[in-house]
């Protein structure tokens, strides 16, 4: 049976747990490593190159003939109102694969070049006095 008293309050603690970026990736994506960031980096610039594709597609200004952004399909079919959603999700993927660049190359530098360890992480799963290793990193220890 559900308490009611906790469920409603508890809710929204449940829902977002990741404040920024940063802390998503870490939390939930669990990116602790060079290795994982790399992968997730990957994968951030695959969305990123086809984000920008399709932007290319909807707003063709400058091929096939179009001179200005009032000429193309979309801006007839949803106004200006339209190309801005389209560009209010192009700069939104732009900002997120930027802070995943920002984040990957700071986990290399901090964590591939200097070693150092997520301590946190380490302490609640292994316990304060044991080494942490992670089988797809091989410049781990343990």
């Amino acid at each position: 049976m559900i308490n009611h008293r906790i469920y409603y309050t508890e809710k929204g603690k449940r829902i977002f747990h990741a404040r920024n970026w940063e802390e998503f990736l870490h939390r939930d994506l669990k990116v602790f490593t060079v290795g994982r960031a790399l992968a997730v980096l990957g994968t951030s610039t695959m969305t990123a190159i086809g984000v920008t594709a399709y932007v290319m597609q909807l707003i063709p200004v400058g091929r096939r003939g179009f001179t200005r952004i009032s000429q193309i399909p979309l801006y007839q079919t949803l106004g200006p109102l339209g190309v801005a959603g389209v560009l209010g999700l192009y700069s939104m993927g732009m900002m997120v694969y930027w802070k995943t660049v920002k984040f990957c190359l700071g986990k290399f530098k901090f964590v591939g070049l200097m070693g150092d360890a997520p301590t946190l992480w380490e302490t609640k799963n292994s316990g304060y006095w044991k080494n942490y290793m992670y089988r797809d990193d091989p410049l781990s220890h343990g």
